[in-house]
């Protein structure tokens, strides 16, 4: 993903000149997102991360996966299995990865009058983790899961009683892959 800083009434908007969805199940590139949902929607996999970042010539890529009907953060829990499926495809390409994982979470908070009267986006984001093709299925599940459950107990943290926020939905997950020296 290539951006360039471009000022708008003051405040900073970034054009995208040079965005591409890849595939990587199939490994096929596709220029537009509605094309590569429909690309992911054909694989009988129906795992729906897509490529929103790739720097430094593909040594660090962030893949994300938007949600509609997520309201609770528990149900980031039901994405182990996809994540599990999408990290073993990135370990075919390259050995050793240090990851993270990025939960965005709409908070709102009510009125007297029980009315929503603001909302806010919070980051949730796990420690990092190292992962690599010595790695068996079950233990690169268990592994995610642990980091998972991480972000749900971060959540937790933020629900503290009395402040009125309250969680209202999951916006989107990034997995945040960074190639790992092999000398290391």
């Amino acid at each position: 993903l290539t951006v360039t800083g471009v000022q708008t009434c003051a405040l900073p908007i970034y054009q995208l000149t040079s965005l591409k969805f890849s595939c990587y199940l199939c490994k096929q590139t596709l220029k537009e997102q509605t094309d590569y949902l429909e690309h992911i929607d054909n694989h009988k996999e129906g795992i729906k991360f897509v490529l929103y970042k790739d720097v430094f010539d593909g040594t660090m890529q962030v893949f994300r996966k938007h949600f509609i009907d997520c309201f609770s953060i528990y149900n980031i829990l039901s994405e182990v299995n996809d994540i599990t499926k999408f990290l073993q495809s990135k370990l075919t390409l390259y050995l050793k990865f240090k990851i993270n994982f990025l939960v965005v979470v709409e908070y709102i908070l009510k009125g007297n009058d029980n009315i929503v009267s603001e909302k806010e986006l919070f980051n949730l984001r796990s420690s990092n983790f190292i992962i690599s093709r010595i790695n068996s299925e079950k233990s690169l599940t268990k592994i995610i899961l642990k980091h998972l459950s991480e972000i749900i107990h971060k959540e937790k943290e933020l629900n503290l009683p009395g402040s009125g926020w309250t969680s209202n939905n999951i916006v989107f997950i990034d997995i945040s892959l960074y190639k790992l020296n092999l000398l290391l």
